[in-house]
């Protein structure tokens, strides 16, 4: 399991989590979707990405950060086939996808891929796994005839060797609130790190990323339950999703929505989305809330807040960590989510 420290620009250490994500038209609906939970075997690229940075008050950078997450770009989906184009009722679906990791920045490889499909409006869906890679990283599905006209809605996951995943995330509707609890679209397992041992409390089993149309609901799932730690000692629990611009073109995530217990003590909300270039002051337009319960947190911030203007998508990436210091604020990464390419909204076919 790989491990950060991502440097703040408040000297705030927080491990976070990785989403690219860009705009696409559509909605869906994931009533009885099985999540998509991909253990992806493999070793971290490097040893060394471990501990990228110590922390900004310390200045030690054991790796350039914008290389770190160059060679940890996630695989993306670069061109689709569809055959034939204007399917019938009884026609079988081919569908070729090219779903890579970028060869230039990084060593790792995909080595799954899913298609998911609805045809019955989408109440239902169904889940095939695709067949790959084929030549120049290609990745093949059938479709069976489904049997009637309309509107097809489909999208597509996938996982490389180091745990990094690429996702397309239906619009669903969602029922905010811990009564209405339910599994989302797609959710990742996060590896434990058998080497080092991690308090329950901040040790991440699972990460989910679900989308509505207006909001972004981000779930973390750990081994104890969601707690706020202690102050004495100080070892104040931070859960967050950080989020960084597509073009790697900074080191910093731009935002960070976090929830913490006792943020009261850093002079932070327990939840909102902290802007990074503005000393982590909160984004009130970002509408963040959360809940809890036992081991499980759902945190929910406006899309609108996350998006850069003229931005195709953005990047996230889950973690946890421990604040040791108050004044000034200093934090240690306890545990991380691989990374995460998401794509909001899913595809559409027409049968006629």
């Amino acid at each position: 399991m790989k491990k950060i420290f991502l440097v703040l620009s408040a000297a705030l250490l927080l491990s976070s989590a990785m989403i690219f994500a860009d705009n696409m038209d559509g909605s869906g609906d994931g009533s009885d979707i099985p999540p998509f939970k991909q253990k992806a075997p493999g070793e971290s690229l490097s040893e060394i990405n471990k501990i990228l940075v110590q922390g900004i008050y310390c200045g030690q950078i054991g790796q350039p950060p914008l290389k770190f997450l160059a060679e940890n770009e996630p695989p993306t989906l670069q061109s689709l086939g569809v055959i034939p184009e204007t399917p019938g009722p009884n026609d079988p679906i081919e569908v070729s996808a090219l779903i890579t990791n970028d060869p230039n920045n990084t060593l790792s490889r995909t080595i799954k891929a899913d298609l998911y499909y609805s045809y019955d409006g989408k109440k239902t869906w169904k889940h095939v796994e695709m067949d790959g890679p084929k030549g120049g990283g290609y990745w093949q599905a059938k479709i069976p005839p489904v049997g009637v006209k309309g509107t097809l809605y489909y999208f597509f996951t996938a996982a490389d060797n180091d745990e990094n995943y690429y996702m397309e995330i239906p619009k669903v509707d969602l029922k905010w609130g811990a009564a209405d609890k339910q599994e989302y679209l797609n959710t990742i397992i996060v590896t434990n790190d058998t080497i080092n041992t991690m308090p329950a409390d901040l040790d991440l089993l699972e990460a989910s990323v679900a989308y509505d149309g207006e909001y972004i609901y981000l779930d973390m799932l750990v081994k104890g339950e969601i707690s706020g730690g202690t102050l004495t000692p100080v070892s104040i629990n931070i859960y967050s999703a950080g989020f960084y611009p597509v073009d790697l073109s900074r080191e910093n995530p731009t935002f960070i929505l976090m929830h913490s217990q006792l943020a009261q003590f850093f002079g932070l909300p327990v939840i909102g989305l902290l802007d990074v270039d503005r000393n982590l002051i909160e984004r009130t337009e970002a509408e963040a809330r959360y809940f809890s319960k036992g081991g499980s947190l759902s945190m929910r911030v406006a899309k609108s807040a996350v998006m850069l203007p003229g931005s195709k998508g953005a990047r996230i990436i889950f973690g946890t960590a421990r604040g040791t210091q108050c004044n000034p604020i200093r934090a240690e990464s306890i545990d991380t989510s691989g990374f995460i390419n998401a794509v909001f909204g899913e595809r559409e076919i027409e049968i006629k």
